[in-house]
């Protein structure tokens, strides 16, 4: 309930911020696939690679779930192959597609909560994906980790401005994420995702808040 209570909060402040009048605001169910494991009674299986406009071809994957409109869903077998300890991630734009998954294919889905630890980018050192990647090993070698399991991440699930503050993001890709922060969609996926905490903020980050005393 802690966590839960942790990504409402988080999903209320994104809301307030970019919809400060409620327009768009109502109250929705989650959807019916998406909490716990959806595998159950039947895993889908991967449909091949995923088109590159975001409808995918006959048989492929979308890139966008129309429950949950202008969100990428980042699957963490992408994260564990072709992701680096150490290093700053790229933003959501500048990833292939190769890198999302399907929430309908997908057996599990987990979001991840974690704090900006630079202005314009979360972890420009690579400590949260060296973080981040230590728990998907972990639960892969648990056996609670699946090829089609897939993340919500902020900065590589929604369009982002240029690691130096350059807002050079397209008319869709601004289209994107006024549809991802609109309404209850950040609250609703908090409360459904399985919740992963990165909470470690380095004395020497340039923005060095702890975790608990932010927003984001």
């Amino acid at each position: 309930q802690a966590i839960s209570r942790k990504g409402w909060a988080i999903g209320r402040r994104l809301w307030r911020r970019c919809d400060p009048l409620g327009r768009g605001a109502c109250a929705r169910a989650p959807s019916p696939y998406f909490p716990g494991d959806v595998g159950r009674g039947g895993r889908a299986h991967m449909a091949g690679a995923v088109g590159e406009d975001g409808d995918g071809g006959e048989g492929q994957a979308p890139l966008e779930d129309p429950e949950y409109p202008g969100v990428r869903w980042v699957l963490a077998n992408y994260i564990l192959l072709f992701l680096e300890d150490g290093k700053p991630m790229p933003r959501c734009q500048d990833l292939p597609s190769k890198a999302f998954g399907s929430l309908r294919q997908a057996t599990r889905i987990f979001a991840v909560t974690h704090p900006w630890l630079g202005r314009w980018h979360p972890d420009p050192n690579g400590i949260q994906m060296e973080t981040l990647r230590a728990k998907l090993n972990k639960a892969k070698k648990q056996l609670m980790l699946d090829e089609t399991d897939v993340f919500f991440f902020d900065y590589l699930s929604l369009p982002q401005v240029s690691a130096t503050g350059k807002d050079d993001r397209t008319p869709e890709e601004k289209r994107r994420l006024a549809a991802a922060l609109s309404g209850d969609l950040m609250g609703r996926i908090y409360l459904t995702a399985r919740v992963i905490i990165i909470d470690e903020v380095p004395g020497d980050a340039e923005s060095s808040r702890p975790y608990l005393e932010r927003g984001w």
